[in-house]
Parts: structure tokens; sequence; C-alpha cells
């Protein structure tokens, strides 16, 4: 089976209308709000989260790629859903600063801000870092293909546009 992800540095995010993507953010957001006043948390399988993924982009707008592209290389795991084709994010800082200035780029496909993590090292030293996920969808899983599956051979084209041939014997 042949894949082909265009990323087009140039193009706008034509298939999803950005006031609704806010729109459905704030939604969210006061679905979060609510859950946690219950005590709880908001499900992955929840409505309102199902519709916000919906709406997003079906291709990772050129920044957004090569910013993770960049992360995976060392300060990012994935975790893969072969049954729907899809990936989540995971990543983690020592730098307060500079995981929120990931997070801003990310910000689409995050639903909760970085969250201060503290732990003892091997040293017994403590070590203070900042993390969070991003929510799971199948432009993610590109990823995962690249890094882990092992199974994507490419052409690499950076004339304004990067075109990635994937080819997976499934």
């Amino acid at each position: 089976e042949y894949y082909r992800l265009n990323i087009n540095s140039t193009s706008t995010n034509t298939n999803t209308n950005s006031e609704e993507l806010t729109r459905r953010r704030k939604l969210v957001q006061a679905a979060q709000e609510a859950a946690k006043k219950r005590g709880s948390k908001l499900s992955p399988n929840s409505k309102v989260i199902k519709e916000y993924k919906a709406i997003l982009p079906l291709y990772l707008p050129f920044t957004v790629f090569c910013v993770i592209l960049g992360n995976m290389l060392g300060d990012c795991s994935i975790s893969y859903d072969s049954s729907k084709n899809q990936a989540s994010l995971a990543f983690e800082w020592g730098n307060k600063e500079y995981a929120y200035f990931i997070y801003n780029i990310l910000f689409d496909y995050i639903l909760s801000p970085p969250r201060e993590q503290v732990r003892t090292n091997s040293n017994g030293n403590q070590v203070v870092t900042y993390c969070f996920k991003t929510i799971k969808i199948p432009a993610f899983a590109i990823f995962y293909h690249i890094f882990i599956n092992n199974k994507l051979f490419g052409t690499w084209m950076m004339e304004g546009k990067l075109t990635i041939d994937q080819v997976m014997d499934e």
C-alpha cells in the first residue's frame, strides 16, 4: 500500500476553518473544566474530543512537521494504535521556556499545557521537567513509520515542498 504525504510550507489550512477550530477548542476546555469539578478527567473517547479531532487538518503544517521531526530525535516518544493507524506524541524537557515554546507551536494538537514533573534521578538529585502529550490522530502516524516501523522509503525535496513516499507492506 502506498501513501503520499505532501507538506507545503506555503499552503494554508484549507480543510479546517480556524474559527470553528477555536470554537471547538473552547468547548473541549469547558468540558475539561466540568469533568475536573466532578473529580474526573475528560475521556479521549468523549463526544466533544471526537468532534474536535474530526475538524483537525488531515496534513500537518510544514512548521509543525519539522518541529516534531526534530524533537523525535531526542525529546519525544510515540504511542501508536495500529488498529486505527493513529499516534500520539509525548514530550519532556528540563527547560520550561522551551517546553512552552513547543507547546505553542503544537497548540492545536494538545489539550493541556505543560505540567511540571519532579522526580529523583539515579544520583539522588531532584530533577524538574516539563511535559505534555498530544492527542492521538492519524497525521502523527507518519512519525511511527519513519522512526519505529522502519518501512519508509522516501524522497525528500526541499524546494518549498516536502514529499515523503511511504511504502508499507502490511
